[in-house]
């Protein structure tokens, strides 16, 4: 499918459930780890890892918000998200749910919450408690400092399904405007003229706060081993890419069979929607020149692309090996190394 003619549908069926694999597989892997190899200070820096992740995600929001004009409200959190899922469902739930500027409300039911079926499969307790509170509070609060939201029931905890209630002050003022980061422009990321205009946005917003969870993670992997940060944010990586690839083949366990080039249908990321490649077939596989990289570009922004060596270096191989040991990748360009394009090579020895 072309980017021009994405769904609703299409995504809801086809890329958002390995988004959620992606993203709930890094919090099973990683919050996981960091417990139990650090104990209390390893919650501590799980905990805060999803704080700056998801604030960093709610500012984004809010300023998506003030470009084209929206108020950040507890409504309009909903009908100017990063995520093509709501914008979809936005409708529906505005009928369903009690949804005004100062309150919104939502129910989610079992089977509805991919996250919730990987920390269930996965049982990781009370961390799954964990990713629900830090998260919602700290994109909300970042958001809008006036906003709260209460979760009284989750399945996380036992609960049967999850309600959800935002609230905000009548009186609450417009919270303070964000500038864009350099080279940021906030209005093309969300003037949309059509269904496929949303999905692709919220495509490429979702890769960007993914390229936030891994700058945040180095960063507090920084504050609690400052000695071996590196060291252990590249075994971290390589966990997670095991992770990700066990996922993708589980959905599709023929990956193994495909050629190079399918590969890439299968990836977790939506890499021929977000991402501006050329791919060359060759003898054995492909070649992809990269001029445009959602991740690059974020970390750009945060001023950290530099550092985020360890990361290209560590994911496309780990991955790729997991899904296919028949495949070898090679980076031989990176954005991140200050090149100007990526170029990557997937061969396949049989």
């Amino acid at each position: 499918m072309k980017k021009e003619d994405l769904t609703y549908q299409y995504v809801i069926d086809n890329i958002t459930p390995r988004l959620y694999d992606l993203e709930g597989m890094f919090w099973v892997v990683v919050a996981t780890d960091l417990c139990e190899k650090y104990g209390r200070e390893g919650e501590k820096a799980a905990r805060k890892w999803m704080r700056l992740h998801a604030g960093w995600r709610g500012q984004q929001i809010r300023k998506g918000a003030q470009a084209v004009g929206a108020q950040p409200n507890c409504e309009n959190l909903y009908a100017y998200t990063d995520l093509c899922i709501n914008n979809a469902f936005s409708p529906m739930w505005k009928k369903e749910y009690d949804w005004t500027p100062y309150r919104v409300t939502l129910d989610v039911s079992p089977g509805e919450c991919v996250l919730w079926d990987r920390f269930k499969q996965h049982d990781i307790g009370f961390l799954g408690d964990v990713f629900c509170d830090e998260m919602h509070i700290s994109f909300t609060s970042t958001y809008h400092p006036d906003m709260t939201v209460v979760i009284p029931r989750c399945m996380t905890k036992g609960d049967d399904h999850c309600h959800f209630q935002w609230v905000m002050p009548g009186d609450a003022k417009e919270p303070e405007y964000i500038e864009p980061y350099p080279g940021e422009d906030v209005l093309a990321d969300w003037n949309y003229d059509s269904v496929a205009d949303i999905c692709t946005g919220s495509l490429r917003k979702m890769m960007r706060w993914y390229a936030a969870e891994i700058f945040y993670l180095r960063q507090v992997l920084t504050e609690l081993v400052p000695d071996k940060a590196e060291e252990e944010f590249e075994r971290l990586l390589k966990l997670w890419e095991d992770a990700r690839a066990e996922c993708i083949v589980e959905r599709n366990p023929s990956v193994g069979e495909t050629s190079p080039r399918e590969f890439l249908e299968y990836v977790d990321v939506p890499f021929t929607y977000t991402w501006q490649s050329e791919i060359t077939d060759t003898e054995d596989g492909i070649e992809m020149e990269i001029s445009y990289c959602p991740f690059s570009e974020c970390w750009k922004w945060l001023k950290d692309e530099g550092n985020m060596q360890t990361y290209c270096d560590t994911c496309y191989k780990t991955m790729f090996a997991r899904m296919n040991p028949d495949c070898e990748v090679s980076l031989d360009s990176c954005m991140t190394r200050g090149d100007k394009v990526c170029k990557l090579k997937i061969t396949k020895s049989k």
